[in-house]
């Protein structure tokens, strides 16, 4: 889809998983440390030969509440799959996640690329410096970067300047605020602040795709971190002895993701969506889920929770979200808070989804049996009506936004990037963040920011 998007075959999945593939190193499961009754069956030829030098793997635990949550996958319908990294996602299996089990330590690009380039390259890192805005030349071609050192008084601006080309790199919301305090944007909302124009492109802080989340919390029979996270001294000394001598227990896992299901929704769910919803959908991919269900090993918990209780969330992600976001700018200072309209649910087919899905996460607990009693919501919580009122309270956010300075082809007018993610309308920019999505891929985006990273870079590398 996203190479039909774009009209670019080089954006197949063929195309791209090499890139994929190159920013991490894959670590087995450890069945030393992982309860082995998981059996966890994944795709190894997308998971090696080893990258890097992000630590991928499934971490160091895994609650049991995931082999009963896999048995009610299997009893609603939802099959496993051959892992979730191959390009194919419906159905159900444990979540990888970007964690070293050497060390059972959290991997980011600050501990993988940030650090090994500050150890083997010349690189320049100015920290507590702001971007205030991107400089052209009369060519419009970007020739540096404004910025501003704070710690300081007065505060001290400087050029940083460029004998290539500059590359945003600052996020959904950041990235189009930058370029339209430098210029770049809606014609209107430069005009409104004063900022002279320098490339119109009305799709800056549009089509902002993201992905709206739901929560509902059980009592279990089954351990979860509950009694960790209210400091129960017992059980938390255990944890932490078991994380400093054998990174192993329950600090030393994802804190969920044990098995993690994704679907389209299927009949009765699918007859109680409108025509509008039910065509709306139809565009998607045949291969493209709806909804996911994620398990969290920790959730609210009532103010009497005893020293023996447990609760777990069950959460749905709508993954094939009908709304748009956006955002814009109140002033030319990057300091600024850019206003952001997320539009979560607006579209009244993800109202439809959504109730749909908040049923099939109680299908689902129902169906695995790990469940003493709902605690929010209680069962009382049972029309459609119901169920909407309290999604609209209680609905959040998985921090999945993208697709604000989408890339696509000449043809798309509010195209703000081409298939290279440089900047239309100027010369010498690119923006490479999950900004330049066409839009937000299923599942979760992280790992298709380090690809597109891995294949812009391999763009510049060969001066395109």
């Amino acid at each position: 889809m996203w190479a039909d998007t774009v009209e670019d075959q080089d954006w197949t999945w063929d195309n791209v998983l090499p890139f994929y593939k190159k920013s991490v190193s894959f670590h087995p499961p450890d069945y030393s440390k992982i309860n082995p009754q998981f059996d966890i069956q994944y795709n190894e030829s997308v998971l090696s030969p080893p990258g890097g030098p992000i630590q991928l793997s499934y971490g160091n635990h895994m609650f049991d509440y995931g082999l009963a949550l896999q048995d009610g996958f299997e009893k609603i319908g939802i099959a496993a799959i051959n892992g979730s990294n191959a390009g194919s996602l419906i159905g159900y299996g444990p979540q990888t996640a970007t964690l070293n089990p050497v060390g059972a330590t959290r991997e980011s690009s600050k501990t993988s690329f940030l650090e090994f380039a500050m150890q083997n390259t010349n690189i320049k890192i100015y920290q507590k410096t702001t971007a205030k805005r991107i400089l052209f030349n009369g060519n419009k071609e970007a020739t540096g970067v404004v910025v501003e050192m704070q710690g300081i008084h007065p505060t001290a601006q400087y050029t940083l300047s460029t004998r290539r080309e500059v590359i945003v790199s600052a996020g959904a919301f950041h990235s189009p605020q930058l370029l339209m305090v430098s210029g770049i944007g809606p014609r209107a909302t430069l005009e409104d602040l004063n900022i002279p124009l320098v490339a119109e492109s009305e799709g800056v802080g549009q089509n902002m795709w993201d992905q709206p989340w739901i929560s509902l919390a059980y009592k279990t029979t089954y351990e979860t971190q509950t009694q960790i996270i209210l400091n129960n001294p017992n059980i938390t000394a255990a944890a932490v002895n078991q994380y400093l001598t054998n990174q192993s227990g329950p600090l030393a896992g994802i804190g969920g993701g044990e098995s993690v299901g994704w679907e389209k929704l299927p009949f009765p769910s699918r007859a109680s969506l409108s025509n509008t919803t039910l065509a709306l959908l139809s565009r998607f991919p045949s291969d493209w889920p709806e909804i996911e269900l994620d398990p969290l090993a920790y959730s609210p918990a009532p103010d009497n929770v005893s020293s023996t209780d447990h609760y777990i969330t069950a959460g749905a992600c709508l993954v094939a979200p009908l709304s748009r976001g956006n955002m814009t700018i109140a002033s030319n200072d990057t300091n600024d808070h850019p206003v952001i309209d997320p539009a979560w649910m607006t579209h009244p087919g993800d109202i439809e989804m959504m109730v749909q899905a908040f049923k099939r996460v109680r299908e689902w607990v129902d169906a695995s049996g790990i469940a003493i009693e709902a605690y929010e919501p209680s069962v009382d919580v049972m029309t459609d009506a119901q169920i909407v009122e309290w999604i609209r309270d209680n609905g959040s956010l998985i921090y999945h936004p993208t697709s604000s300075c989408a890339m696509g082809p000449s043809s798309n007018p509010s195209a703000v990037l081409d298939p290279h993610a440089r900047v239309r309308g100027v010369t010498g920019l690119r923006v490479v963040d999950a900004s330049a999505f066409p839009f937000c891929p299923p599942g979760h985006p992280m790992a298709t920011v380090y690809m597109l990273a891995e294949k812009i870079a391999d763009y510049i590398s060969r001066g395109e």
